[in-house]
C-alpha cells in the first residue's frame, strides 16, 4: 500500500506559530485551507486510501468497532464556549448529542457553581432555552 505523498514547505517558507515564545513550524500549512484545489485533492487521496484500506473483509469487526465509536462520539455533547451569566442564571450552546444544531440551554447559577459531576450532569439539571433545530439553525428576532 502507498500513500499519497504530502508536500511540506521549504524551511523559508513555513508558517509557524508561537506559543510561550516558542516558533512552531508547520510545513502543512497549506493544508489548513480545506477549500484550495491543492488541499481538496490531498483529502481525496487520502479518503480514498482509507476506503482501500478499510474495505479489506478481513477487518470487518474492526469496521463495526469504528463505525460504533464514531456514532457514540458524534453524541456526545460539547460545549460551544463558555456560560454566559445573566442574573441567576448562566445559559450555555452544547451542540453533538446527534442533533445538526447547537441548543441553549439556561440553568441556575447554583448549578454550574456547586457540586456537579460534568457537563452531564449539568445538562440533567438544565432546561432548554432554545433549539436552534426550531429555526433551522437561522438567527431570527422575535418581536412583541
Amino acid at each position: 500500500m502507498s500513500y499519497p505523498s504530502t508536500r511540506r514547505s521549504f524551511v523559508d517558507d513555513f508558517v509557524s506559530g508561537r506559543y510561550g515564545g516558542v516558533k512552531v513550524p508547520n510545513p502543512c500549512h497549506w493544508l489548513e485551507d480545506s477549500a484550495a484545489d491543492e488541499s481538496r485533492s490531498f483529502i481525496q487521496e487520502q479518503n480514498a486510501q482509507f476506503q482501500e484500506y478499510i474495505s479489506d473483509p478481513t477487518l470487518a469487526s474492526s469496521r463495526k468497532l469504528l463505525e460504533s465509536t464514531l456514532s457514540m462520539l458524534h453524541s456526545l455533547p460539547t460545549l460551544l464556549g463558555a456560560p454566559q451569566a445573566a442574573g441567576n442564571y448562566c445559559y450555555y450552546r452544547v451542540a453533538g448529542q446527534g442533533s445538526m444544531f447547537p441548543i441553549t440551554y439556561r440553568a441556575p447559577k447554583t448549578t454550574l457553581i456547586h457540586g456537579t459531576q460534568g457537563t452531564l450532569d449539568v445538562l440533567k439539571q438544565s432546561k432548554i432555552f432554545h433549539d436552534e433545530a426550531e429555526d433551522r439553525g437561522a438567527v431570527v428576532s422575535r418581536q412583541n
